[in-house]
């Protein structure tokens, strides 16, 4: 995994190298892969070594849900376009999060679409479910922190992304292009989100080579309870490889 030479320990050249264990943690923080769901690369500035390192760890496919993964694999089959434009679902207060989903949503809601745009805060399991399967694009804003399982959720039922976050290092980013098959939005550019996703859903061919993407990928973005080639737990150990080779 490309270990650092013996030098890394300021006491090695005047004292035995059993002394040097107080840096132990230290080396392991540098030189380890870690497989996470919290992977925001911004936490280096706050933690230091201790926090996600995209040179060597691995972000993980944050949501296990197996069940609702097989579900959205049997029900949508097809690339074919969709009754909504947007849809959203959850908490967006405001004063949630600095506003960046409040930002991002208003953006949105002002743009004068062909389709429907669907924003709710609450709704059933069947109601979420049959709307992530009728729209082009679906809210992956952050939350408390960057990732949030609703991303992976979209990507089964086909529906494509609108990553809002900052700082996120997705899952297999070593050897997939997720700008193939997800719009990512920083959050400073929030209040520009509708601009951003216009020419998108200005362009059906565009989503639907997107949407053909999201389905020919997400299995790798699946669990699975038995041994399945490509899924998401061979995902995350192609990852560590890779970052062994320093992706």
């Amino acid at each position: 995994m490309g270990k650092v030479e013996p030098s890394w320990c300021p006491e090695q050249q005047k004292k035995p190298p059993d002394l040097c264990t107080d840096h132990l943690p230290n080396v392991l923080a540098i030189n380890s892969s870690v497989l996470a769901n919290t992977a925001d690369i911004r936490d280096r500035l706050a933690f230091g070594v201790y926090a996600f390192n995209s040179k060597v760890d691995v972000a993980l496919v944050c949501n296990g849900d197996t069940a609702l993964a097989k579900k959205g694999s049997k029900t949508v089959k097809n690339a074919d376009a969709r009754h909504y434009s947007v849809f959203f679902a959850g908490k967006w207060d405001k004063s949630y999060v600095k506003g960046v989903r409040y930002a991002a949503i208003r953006s949105i809601q002002n743009l004068k679409l062909e389709k429907p745009v669907r924003i709710e805060k609450r709704m059933s399991d069947k109601d979420y479910l049959h709307s992530l399967q009728t729209s082009e694009l679906c809210l992956a804003p952050r939350g408390s922190r960057v990732w949030s399982p609703r991303l992976f959720e979209m990507m089964w039922f086909g529906c494509i992304p609108v990553i809002i976050a900052s700082g996120y290092y997705l899952p297999g980013a070593c050897f997939f292009n997720w700008t193939d098959f997800a719009i990512i939005v920083p959050e400073e550019k929030a209040d520009q989100a509708g601009e951003l996703i216009l020419p998108y859903l200005m362009d059906s061919e565009r989503l639907t080579t997107m949407r053909r993407k999201v389905l020919e990928l997400r299995h790798h973005f699946t669990w699975s309870k038995k041994e399945t080639e490509g899924d998401a737990f061979d995902l995350a150990l192609l990852d560590v490889y890779l970052k062994q080779q320093r992706c």
